[in-house]
């Protein structure tokens, strides 16, 4: 039964677009095709403590529910770099686990890493380690750590960057209640 699901599931797969020969049909466009492509979906608006416990959950849940889509993450900035092919990254964290996430057994080895295109080096250079932010982003999926690429500072409707307070329960480590 499994091969058969496998041999139907290749039957079905689209082209690649890559491939010569196999550009798709021209169709006139449709009355409702400019109203689907002004109506994008909503990003799904996520902490990276949730992104990494979704993912080391149930990886494939995880892969439904994210990848491909984009995301509004909101963290704290925990480190600025390049990797070695020179790409910008930023690894968003919550908040407890910023600066010694080896020493906290909460926060594990897994890190939230968001890829910047090159026109956006302005943006991580702008960035310091503390710092809360919200990028938007589209979710890649789990390679160790959980990968977003295309990441920019996410935005409100208007074109202004979105602001997160540094109050914000993003910004802040959870609490222990204290016992009366």
């Amino acid at each position: 039964m499994g091969t058969t699901l496998l041999l139907a599931a290749l039957a079905c797969k689209a082209p690649s677009k890559s491939e010569p020969g196999n550009d798709p049909p021209s169709a006139a466009p449709s009355a409702s095709q400019p109203e689907a492509a002004a109506t994008k979906p909503k990003p799904i608006v996520v902490h990276p403590r949730d992104l990494l416990a979704d993912y080391k959950a149930n990886e494939v849940r995880a892969d439904a529910k994210y990848k491909g889509k984009r995301v509004i993450v909101i963290g704290v900035v925990d480190e600025i770099k390049k990797d070695v092919l020179d790409s910008i990254y930023v690894i968003v964290a919550p908040p407890e686990c910023v600066g010694h996430r080896l020493e906290n057994p909460k926060c594990g080895i897994e890190q939230v890493q968001a890829f910047f295109e090159d026109d956006q080096t302005s943006v991580a250079a702008g960035l310091d380690k503390g710092k809360v932010v919200a990028f938007d982003c589209t979710v890649e999926g789990l390679m160790m750590n959980v990968i977003l690429k295309k990441c920019s500072l996410a935005k409100r409707p208007d074109g202004t960057p979105l602001e997160v307070p540094s109050d914000s329960p993003s910004a802040t480590a959870p609490t222990k209640k204290k016992r009366n």
